[in-house]
């Protein structure tokens, strides 16, 4: 592909992935001015088990169908026999729970405490059908059909966003609206890929590519299933321990720290080719820059997190609900923890890079895992949800840490560590501006330290990128 092509496709993938992020920030001051923090907090659990259980559900197929187009290039086969098997398997697999679950709904299995019979069908529904939408659209990015692609998950935006206004705004349906919108939104997308490939059902499910396939991507699952669970281990933990509707205030702030996510991904994703080039040459210069790099990485994220965190209570005032607004102060501790999950994903290059890496890369996450499994039922019970926030940094901490540590073992390159965290613990002091609110009753004053702080902490942002862009000259 030439560089343009290669500049829109990324383009192109960069909009979607912002514009599935962005898409329940949008609907946050819809969310949270229709429904309680209680129901918000159930919604996060739900959409978060959607997340996880698709993952599982994908069975490693969008991984598998890419590995088999590339090796089948040369063939005159048309790519989309390549998806059958894979699609057909997932949606056989998604009736059968669906059936079994409308069955367990019709029994009264779900009658707890409340109704939930709905909320858990429709949250199994959106969950079965997300990974037909996965798979067709990896397979579409293979091709590079832009446009196809494009047009699918344009469909499945549209779907929930205005399923959302619709059905909560409305028809006032609370929870039932959110999840009926998702559930409605997946399956239109996956009929959609079903549809783009009616010419080629015919062909027969075949027993030995779908062992092929399963063979490729099953060892997949386990690394993906962790971070695509982590969410809802959160969320499950803080509900446990400190109430459902604590989990709703945990969940507000997690929509606006992840915004910092969109940005650390967008430029670890980008910067990885040139990291590969660079791993690949194996001299001692460029494991030198990449050390500053990575200095310089850690410290522009931890700026972009001290900036969202002074603007973190404006911001929770304006899009959500006064129900909400206690929400504010937990933001700063996730826009930290989500500034080290940026240099995280810089130090996981190197995983990628090496064929084995993605093996050692489960131990790191099992790690991280365990810490937040072993210290949650200590801290949350007693500190609530600035616990779970607390323990959750913890475990971002533990993320880049040990995958620093164990990255000596695939390659000799050494990541500064203890620098990238001296960078974040002062990052961390510097976020002390962001509580103003809590100690100020003077808007005036409020306002001039935070505008202060913004422009200082700005000024040094643009300072960091000026000697970025200088590096990768001289590089």
């Amino acid at each position: 592909m030439k560089t343009s092509g290669i500049l829109k496709a990324g383009g192109v993938y960069s909009i979607v992935g912002i514009a599935q992020s962005l898409i329940w920030v949008i609907l946050l001051p819809v969310h949270t001015h229709f429904l309680s923090a209680a129901d918000y907090g159930l919604i996060s659990l739900c959409t978060a088990m959607v997340t996880g259980s698709a993952t599982v559900l994908e069975f490693g197929f969008s991984r598998a169908v890419v590995q088999s187009i590339f090796s089948h290039r040369t063939q005159e086969q048309p790519w989309q026999i390549e998806l059958l098997t894979p699609i057909k398997f997932i949606l056989i697999i998604a009736l059968a729970i669906m059936s079994a679950t409308g069955i367990l709904a019709w029994c009264g299995f779900f009658e707890f405490d409340r109704p939930l019979a709905i909320v858990i069908t429709l949250t199994v529904g959106a969950a079965v059908t997300l990974p037909i939408i996965r798979v067709y659209g990896e397979a579409l990015k293979m091709q590079s059909r832009l446009s196809e692609y494009a047009k699918l998950m344009s469909v499945v935006l549209a779907v929930t966003l205005f399923g959302n206004l619709g059905l909560v705004v409305g028809l006032k349906l609370g929870i039932v609206g959110v999840l009926l919108a998702l559930a409605t939104a997946n399956w239109l997308g996956a009929m959609w890929a079903v549809f783009a490939l009616t010419r080629k059902l015919s062909h027969r499910l075949d027993k030995n590519e779908l062992k092929q396939a399963l063979a490729y991507g099953l060892p997949l699952v386990p690394h993906f299933s962790i971070g695509a669970f982590l969410p809802a281990i959160e969320r499950s933990l803080l509900a446990y321990f400190a109430g459902i509707q604590t989990t709703g205030l945990y969940a507000v702030a997690s929509s606006i720290a992840n915004l910092l996510t969109i940005i650390t991904t967008s430029f670890t994703t980008a910067l990885r080719p040139r990291m590969f080039a660079m791993l690949e040459t194996a001299q001692a210069k460029d494991f030198s820059l990449l050390r500053k790099k990575m200095v310089l990485v850690t410290a522009a994220f931890m700026v972009i997190a001290v900036i969202g965190s002074i603007l973190a209570e404006p911001v929770i005032t304006l899009f959500a609900g006064k129900n909400f607004y206690d929400a504010w102060p937990i933001v700063p501790l996730l826009l930290t923890r989500q500034a080290i999950y940026g240099a995280y994903q810089y130090v996981a290059t190197v995983y990628y890079f090496i064929k084995s890496g993605t093996k050692m890369l489960l131990l790191v996450s099992c790690l991280a895992v365990l810490t937040l499994l072993v210290i949650s039922p200590f801290v949350v019970p007693r500190f609530g949800v600035f616990g779970m926030a607390a323990v959750s940094l913890l475990s971002a901490c533990v993320y880049l840490f040990c995958a620093s540590a164990i990255a000596k073992r695939l390659h000799p390159m050494r990541w500064p560590t203890m620098r990238s965290f001296m960078i974040v613990l002062l990052g961390s002091m510097a976020l002390s501006g962001a509580y103003l609110p809590l100690f100020m009753n003077e808007t005036s004053l409020i306002i001039m330290g935070k505008t202060l702080e913004v422009s200082v902490a700005l000024a040094i942002f643009l300072a960091i990128l000026k000697v970025f862009h200088k590096m990768e000259k001289t590089s």
